[in-house]
């Protein structure tokens, strides 16, 4: 799953990188949580980009209500063709959700769980699939609201967790955010996984538990003792 990430790519690079101008408002964060706003980027029309906050945690074309417990940060890219909750988001407003990286925490036989950071080896930005939805809500009012895609993780990512996001490859930014392109078989291409050795990952902090903590020290490498021969795999 994806349920905490950071971004903190500065304008030049994203606007390089992602194709538009990062949101009024847009500012570094080190540990952005659920149901908090997030920054995706989206496809108004063909060969058109645009950036904009939305919030994290898709509500399904039935609710009106923000907090509805049925809301969904994470959707399974196997089924969100199909399910009624995503399948209208999938087919019409596919978007990137930025990022430097995201934690994912490694359960222990015993204690608490250890926190690791993963990023692209190559160091760019990540751009992690989502789906978006604007909602009418109770009070009249509409929100928009977004959920990142999630696969089975590669072997070498199955110690931290067997999920991870989808991340979509520079190249196919275009097919992924093609507002025109309908067609679940169309977008095989741009959803090809990543292999292992295209991520990088270190264990940082256990600060970053702790959503009141949101500073660049928590993508740092944690002060701890190195992983005995083998690593994360022995």
């Amino acid at each position: 799953m994806c349920g905490r990430f950071a971004l903190s790519v500065p304008p030049s690079q994203f606007r390089l990188h992602f194709g538009c101008e990062p949101p009024p408002g847009c500012r570094p964060r080190w540990n952005i949580t659920p149901d908090s706003d997030i920054v995706i980027v989206r496809a108004p029309g063909p060969g058109a980009r645009e950036a904009v906050f939305v919030r994290w945690g898709l509500l399904a074309p039935w609710m009106d209500d923000p907090k509805d417990p049925g809301r969904m940060i994470n959707a399974r890219i196997e089924t969100a063709a199909t399910r009624p909750m995503f399948r209208d988001a999938f087919a019409r407003r596919r978007c990137l959700v930025p990022a430097d990286g995201f934690y994912e925490w490694q359960k222990q036989p015993r204690g608490p769980s250890r926190p690791f950071f993963v990023r692209l080896a190559a160091g760019e930005p990540m751009g992690m699939a989502g789906i978006w939805r604007e909602s009418r809500l109770a009070d009249g009012s509409t929100l928009e609201t977004a959920a990142i895609l999630t696969r089975d993780a590669p072997p070498a990512l199955r110690p931290l967790h067997h999920r991870v996001p989808v991340v979509i490859r520079p190249e196919h930014y275009d097919l992924w955010l093609d507002p025109e392109l309908r067609d679940p078989a169309a977008l095989a291409e741009a959803l090809e996984p990543l292999p292992g050795e295209a991520f990088d990952w270190y264990e940082v902090s256990r600060r970053v538990n702790d959503p009141r903590n949101d500073d660049p020290r928590l993508v740092e490498p944690a002060d701890r003792p190195p992983l005995p021969p083998g690593g994360l795999f022995g």
